[in-house]
């Protein structure tokens, strides 16, 4: 066991040898960062799913003294919004928070932040570990859609994991593959790729393969050649 405690911001290289064999060694490339403030962590978007549709969307308004300010919490699934102003203490284990209704529904909600900025979002004494709002975030969840006799169906992870299947009607036929996917930023949405990975297997389409998707993550549109056939859709986030 070693340890390494580093004084200041930096890059660092620790050379580990054996006390048996002098020639036996390993040098670790290690990077260390400056702590955050908690403005810097807050002034993200924070987002939590209920299966694929977004339930609670939270939006911080740091004050300067870096302990207080207001949030809003929006229910996207009852429409519904609240704001309240907060403060901030710190604890043995974590920053808990103090909220105070300004205006709009009352949700009765709070919120804890751990030591590494992981934030919770607590309802009816349970906690649910939130995410920042991300176009990775944003695009998880399933998406299905149909093609000719197929119905067409891709599951994306905010780890850029992607399951794809397509399944005939009658159930006659059905093809599976895992990869992993790409999102770039364009004027009117965004350019995802389709991408082989280390878990792809004898894919049944042609990698990469391009999709678009609106502004809004409401729709994917993807085209693909299947045993010679093309196929186009238009995929919808799944009720599941």
């Amino acid at each position: 066991m070693w340890c390494f405690t580093a004084k200041k911001a930096g890059t660092y290289d620790v050379v580990l040898k054996s006390a048996v064999k002098e020639s036996v060694q390993k040098t670790v490339h290690i990077v260390v960062e400056e702590v955050p403030s908690l403005n810097t962590i807050l002034k993200d978007e924070f987002a939590l799913k209920q299966g694929s549709t977004i339930k609670y969307y939270v939006s911080f308004e740091p004050s300067n003294d870096n302990l207080s300010g207001n949030v809003k919490i929006v229910n996207r699934i009852n429409n519904k919004e609240e704001i309240l102003s907060y403060t901030i203490a710190v604890e043995d284990t974590f920053y808990s928070f103090n909220l105070t209704h300004v205006s709009g529904d009352e949700f009765n909600l709070n919120f804890k932040l751990s030591f590494d900025f992981t934030l919770f979002l607590y309802e009816d004494g349970f906690g649910n570990q939130m995410s920042k709002v991300t176009p990775e975030f944003l695009i998880s969840g399933s998406w299905e859609g149909t093609s000719g006799d197929y119905i067409i169906s891709l599951s994306l992870f905010e780890t850029k994991e992607v399951s794809f299947s397509i399944n005939k009607n009658d159930f006659s036929d059905s093809k599976y593959l895992s990869c992993s996917f790409s999102l770039e930023k364009k004027n009117d949405g965004y350019l995802g790729n389709l991408i082989a990975s280390e878990n792809t297997q004898d894919p049944f389409i042609e990698l990469p393969l391009s999709f678009n998707v609106d502004k809004d993550f409401t729709s994917i549109s993807i085209s693909f050649i299947y045993n010679g056939t093309n196929y186009s859709t238009n995929l919808v986030k799944a009720d599941y």
